[in-house]
């Protein structure tokens, strides 16, 4: 079965708030230490990104890395997995500041 990077579950700059979300940065950590969407938490392993959104059913979590790919594949399997509450953003990190999001690190 191929993954559905299904666009109800992508999530653009245009209508991203961080505040609806808890943000997961899912990239390599010295990436994540260089510079983060303010707020997101930092996972990159596929079950410890499982096990925090079972621990929160009633919250959307959402995956976000370099330009949505990986978190759309990541999404993907969460979603086929049964967690409903899993989004991605389909956009590019470069494009964060220009939009008023806030970035730490770095």
């Amino acid at each position: 079965m191929t993954p559905d990077h299904s666009p109800s579950r992508a999530v653009t700059l245009n209508s991203f708030n961080p505040s609806d979300y808890c943000v997961i940065d899912i990239r390599d950590h010295s990436s994540y230490q260089k510079g983060h969407l303010k707020g997101a938490i930092h996972l990159d392993d596929l079950q410890a990104i499982k096990d925090f959104a079972l621990q929160r059913p009633d919250q959307k979590v959402l995956l976000q890395c370099w330009h949505g790919n990986t978190a759309g594949r990541y999404a993907s399997l969460l979603h086929g997995m049964g967690l409903g509450n899993i989004y991605f953003l389909k956009a590019n990190i470069e494009d964060f500041k220009a939009h008023g999001l806030e970035m730490l690190g770095g």
